[in-house]
C-alpha cells in the first residue's frame, strides 16, 4: 500500500515536471543567447552610427566656420592694405582722404554685413573712426586694455581673438585686428573689427536631432562661442575642463563619452577641431537616447521570448498528459497486481502507443519549427534595422559629397571657387619645391564690368561671366586650374614657364577679342586685363607674395589702359 501511494503521488508529477522544464529550457537557452547577440549587435550599430553621423556632422560644420573666419580676416586685411596704400594721399578720387577712408570703412561694414563695428585706432589707443555712430564719442573705452590691441601693437601682426567682451558694450564678440604700417615699417594705426557671432550661432542651430541632440562650438581657449544655452553664451562660460573640449583644443577628432553640466547627464559626442583657428566643434547626444534605441530592440526580443516560453509550457503540459495516459493505465494495473499479490495481467497497450511516440517526435519538430520561426523573425528584424542604418548612412554620405562639391565650385560659372583654388595652389606649390618646374598665375579682371551690368542688366553680366569661364576652361590643361576669384575676377594656375604662360595669356586675350558676346541679339564689347606672375617654388617665396604680385600686375594693367597683359617678376 505504501509503495502504491508513492507511485501514485510522485511518478506523474516527476514526469510532468521534467518534460515541462526541459521544453522551457529548450526554448529559453537559444532565446537568451540570441538576445545577448542582438544586444551586442545593436550597440555596435549604434556606435557605428554615432561615428558616421555625429563625427561627420562636426567635421562638416568646421568647414563653413573656418571659411567664415578666414574670409572676414581677409576683408580686414584688405581694408588695412587700402589705408597703407593711400595714407600719404591728401585726396583720393578728388575727395579728402579722411572722408574717403571713412566712407570706405562704412561701405565695407554695410556690404559685408558680418561686422558689428569697424574701428580705426592710433597706436596710443585713441579712437580715430568707428563705423557705429554710437561709439564716436565714447569716453570710457580704453583700447590699451584690450588684449587684441596690445597683442597687435606688440607683435606688429594681425590677431584673431577668441570669444571675449566687446570693447564698447561688453557683449560677446570676436575681435580681428590688423596693423597699419607707416613708410618706415612701424605701426601707426590698428584696425579693430568686431565680428558678428550670430552667423556662427545660426550654423550651430542647423544641427539638431533626436530629443536633445545638438551641437556646440568653443574657441581656442575652450570658451563657449555658440551653444543651445544662451546664458552660457552671454557669460562666455569656459568649458576647458571637459575632456571632450581638451581633445578638441589639442586638434583631435573622434567620438567620446562625457558628463554634460548643461543637460546633467552622460553624453556621447562626435567632435573635431576647426582648422586654422583651433576652435572646437562637438555634436553630443544623451547616451540615454542611444540606450533607449538599443533597449527598444531588446524589449521586442523579450516579448518574442515570452511568447516562445508560454508556447513551450503549453506544449509541455499537453505532451505530458498525452504520454502519461498509457502510463497511468499501466500504473493502475500494476497497483491492482500488487494488491492481489501479483495475480493479474498487464493490459495490452493500445495499438496507438507507437504512434504516440511518432506524435511526440512530430510535436518536438513543431516546437523546433516554432523556435526557428521566432529566430527568423528576430533575424529579419535585425536585418531591417541594419538596412535602415545603412540607408541612412548612404544618404548622409551622398549629402556630404554634394555639400563638398557645392563648397568647392562657384555656382554661376561652375569653375573652382577661391577657397579651392588657394588650396590647390598651396598643394602644387609644396609639391614642386626643389624641382625645376615653374608655376604661373594669371589674375584676370573683366574691364568695365560695372558698365555691362548697368547697361544690359545683371543677367547679361552673368552670361558674360559664364562665357568667359568657358573660354578659360578651353585654355587650361590637365595640371592647370581656372577659378572665379571674386565678383568679376578670375585666376588661372598654369604649370609652365614664363614664355609659355605669356603666349597662352595672349591666346586667351585674342580668343576673347574674336568671341562674339551677345545678349538679346545685341553685341557686348568685352575685354580683360591680365596680371601675370611666374615663379619657381621656393621656401623663401610665400604664396601670399605671389598672389600680391599678381594683383599688382593686374592693377598696373588697369592703370595702363586695360585690355592688356602685364607681367611682373619676383
Amino acid at each position: 500500500m505504501k509503495i502504491s501511494n508513492t507511485i501514485k503521488i510522485f511518478a506523474p508529477r516527476t514526469v510532468n515536471r521534467r518534460i515541462t522544464v526541459s521544453l522551457v529550457l529548450v526554448a529559453l537557452v537559444p532565446v537568451c543567447i540570441l538576445g545577448f547577440k542582438i544586444y551586442q549587435v545593436a550597440w555596435d550599430n549604434a556606435w557605428r552610427e554615432i561615428t558616421e553621423k555625429h563625427q561627420l556632422l562636426a567635421e562638416n560644420l568646421a568647414s563653413p566656420i573656418s571659411i567664415y573666419i578666414s574670409n572676414n580676416k581677409k576683408i580686414v586685411q584688405m581694408l588695412g592694405n587700402y589705408i597703407e596704400e593711400n595714407q600719404l594721399n591728401k585726396l583720393v578720387n578728388g575727395v579728402k582722404w579722411e572722408n574717403n577712408r571713412n566712407e570706405y570703412f562704412d561701405q565695407t561694414h554695410l556690404l559685408m554685413g558680418n561686422f558689428r563695428s569697424l574701428s580705426l585706432i592710433d597706436k596710443e589707443g585713441e579712437l580715430i573712426y568707428c563705423t557705429d555712430n554710437r561709439y564716436h564719442n565714447t569716453q570710457n573705452v580704453d583700447f590699451t586694455k584690450s588684449k587684441s590691441f596690445t597683442q597687435t601693437v606688440a607683435t606688429g601682426k594681425p590677431y584673431t581673438s577668441g570669444i571675449e567682451p566687446s570693447i564698447f558694450n561688453k557683449n560677446p564678440t570676436i575681435l580681428i585686428t590688423q596693423p597699419i604700417l607707416d613708410l618706415s615699417g612701424k605701426i601707426s594705426q590698428v584696425i579693430i573689427a568686431e565680428l558678428n557671432i550670430d552667423t556662427i550661432e545660426k550654423l550651430r542651430k542647423g544641427i539638431k536631432f533626436g530629443k536633445k541632440g545638438h551641437s556646440a562650438i568653443v574657441d581656442q581657449f575652450g570658451t563657449v562661442v555658440a551653444h543651445p544655452n544662451p546664458e552660457w553664451m552671454t557669460i562666455m562660460k569656459s568649458l576647458a575642463h571637459l575632456n571632450v573640449v581638451k581633445n578638441m583644443l589639442n586638434e583631435k577628432t573622434g567620438v567620446i563619452e562625457f558628463y554634460s553640466p548643461f543637460l546633467k547627464e552622460n553624453m556621447v559626442a562626435g567632435y573635431t577641431s576647426v582648422p586654422g583657428i583651433k576652435w572646437g566643434i562637438m555634436v553630443p547626444q544623451p547616451k540615454s537616447e542611444v540606450e533607449e534605441h538599443v533597449n527598444n530592440i531588446l524589449h521586442t526580443h523579450l516579448w518574442w521570448a515570452m511568447f516562445g516560453i508560454c508556447l513551450a509550457i503549453g506544449l509541455g503540459l499537453f505532451l505530458t498528459r498525452w504520454i502519461n495516459t498509457p502510463l497511468r493505465k499501466l500504473q493502475s494495473s500494476a497497483i491492482q497486481m500488487v494488491e492481489n499479490n501479483g495475480v493479474g495481467r498487464l493490459p495490452a497497450l493500445p495499438s496507438s502507443s507507437p504512434q504516440e511516440i511518432r506524435v511526440l517526435r512530430d510535436a518536438l519538430n513543431n516546437l523546433l519549427d516554432n523556435l526557428q520561426h521566432s529566430r527568423k523573425e528576430f533575424e529579419d528584424l535585425s536585418h531591417s534595422l541594419k538596412q535602415k542604418v545603412k540607408d541612412a548612412t548612404t544618404e548622409l554620405r551622398d549629402a556630404n559629397i554634394r555639400l563638398n562639391h557645392l563648397a568647392s565650385i562657384d555656382h554661376l560659372t561652375q569653375l573652382a571657387n577661391r577657397r579651392t583654388f588657394e588650396a590647390n595652389l598651396e598643394k602644387s606649390y609644396l609639391s614642386k619645391r626643389d624641382t625645376d618646374n615653374f608655376i604661373s598665375i594669371l589674375l584676370i579682371d573683366v574691364d568695365n564690368f560695372k558698365y555691362i551690368n548697368d547697361t544690359w542688366g545683371h543677367a547679361a553680366g552673368d552670361a558674360v561671366l559664364i562665357s568667359l569661364a568657358n573660354i578659360f576652361n578651353e585654355h587650361t590643361r590637365q595640371e592647370d586650374l581656372a577659378a572665379r576669384y571674386a565678383g568679376d575676377e578670375f585666376v588661372i594656375k598654369m604649370s609652365c614657364n614664363q614664355e609659355i604662360s605669356k603666349e597662352r595669356a595672349i591666346e586667351i586675350i585674342d580668343k576673347i577679342h574674336a568671341h562674339n558676346f551677345t545678349w538679346k541679339n545685341q553685341s557686348i564689347e568685352v575685354t580683360i586685363s591680365i596680371g601675370l606672375i611666374c615663379v619657381k617654388p621656393e621656401e623663401t617665396t610665400p604664396i601670399s607674395m605671389i598672389l600680391q604680385k599678381a594683383d599688382e600686375a593686374l592693377y598696373k594693367a588697369k592703370m595702363e589702359g586695360r585690355d592688356k597683359l602685364v607681367q611682373l617678376v619676383i
